[in-house]
């Protein structure tokens, strides 16, 4: 995967040469090309190309020279230059592009953090999405979710409007990454862990480095709870239970990433409530006893037909269909 300062460099490369007055269709079609190889690299191409604008980029390279002067010359040229891997030409412009790219992320990183980022994600139901963020964070939407980001000056803003995501923090110590979900902020700088959001109740798994899970703005003040690797936090709006368990069970939890869920001694209500989470077909238990009846198995989260079917070979259960509902019953 390429690093965010090696996108930034090509981007850079990229707009320079389409702004130098030599613009050509095979030019076009090889930036066409680089950008639909990943969502990154659009993402980075567009906030470049926003910051170049928005600086006014002509006449910031140019501040403080008179009028035609270009904003280097060759004395001045760095002895060392980083530059995209493309084919090297032989001519000084080569060095001049390289040299403008730079100068370029110079102001990008001026203006990135006065430029909003505001997008909204979301998923249906039995969908998952996975999104490459702006600051080489990733976010994985669950079935039936939604998140709005907001990157702003001093801190990187995800509001959880519903459902379940799991989230590979960047490291960026000056702007915490923040994630808000009803009266619960959660709070990371570089780390790995899921939020899940079903009205007021509001759970997190963490799975690498630590977190931070507190009130959110204007909430009845409570302490901060301090979530290492392995915890699970559960919470309603008055108080948080946090377990510690091996980071195998967290796996187990986290499943649903790869289209999977596991169960291990799960009460068939609680399997039932996560299959009906992916699919249309819900799932409608007819007793307590059955309820409470314990399943083990790993399980395509989609495939909520083939659950139905097994539970009716290999336990006393009888599966009827009522339109969209599956009823499980007694014998």
């Amino acid at each position: 995967m390429e690093s965010r300062e090696q996108l930034e460099n090509e981007a850079a490369a990229w707009l320079f040469k389409r702004d130098a007055g030599v613009w050509t269709e095979s030019d076009q079609q090889e930036l066409s090309a680089w950008l639909q190889a990943s969502s990154a690299r659009r993402v980075v191409f567009l906030r470049l190309d926003n910051a170049w604008s928005e600086a006014s980029r002509l006449k910031a390279l140019g501040a403080g020279l008179p009028s035609g002067q270009a904003p280097w010359t060759e004395a001045s040229e760095p002895q060392s230059v980083v530059t995209p891997p493309v084919a090297r030409p032989k001519s000084t412009s080569y060095w001049r592009g390289a040299l403008a790219a730079s100068l370029v992320l110079v102001v990008f990183a001026a203006t990135w953090a006065l430029l909003p980022q505001r997008s909204t994600y979301r998923t249906e139901v039995g969908g998952m999405q996975r999104v490459a963020l702006a600051d080489g964070s990733r976010i994985t939407l669950n079935t039936d979710s939604e998140v709005r980001v907001a990157f702003v000056e001093h801190e990187r803003r995800i509001q959880l409007q519903r459902g379940e995501v799991f989230f590979e923090v960047a490291k960026d110590r000056s702007r915490p990454f923040v994630v808000i979900a009803g009266e619960r902020r959660v709070v990371a700088v570089g780390t790995s862990f899921s939020v899940r959001r079903e009205k007021e109740d509001i759970s997190v798994i963490v799975s690498e480095g630590q977190v931070r899970m507190e009130q959110s703005a204007g909430a009845a003040e409570q302490p901060v709870a301090l979530l290492s690797a392995g915890s699970i936090a559960r919470s309603d709006h008055q108080s948080v239970l946090v377990q510690k368990k091996p980071l195998s069970d967290v796996t187990q939890y986290l499943s649903w990433r790869t289209g999977f869920l596991v169960f291990q001694g799960t009460p068939l209500s609680d399997a039932a409530a996560e299959f009906n989470r992916y699919n249309d077909d819900k799932i409608v238990i007819g007793n307590s006893t059955l309820a409470g009846m314990k399943i083990d198995g790993n399980f395509r989260s989609n495939n909520v037909d083939a659950f139905v079917r097994l539970l009716g070979q290999n336990f006393p259960v009888v599966v009827e269909r009522r339109g969209r509902d599956i009823y499980l019953q007694d014998p």
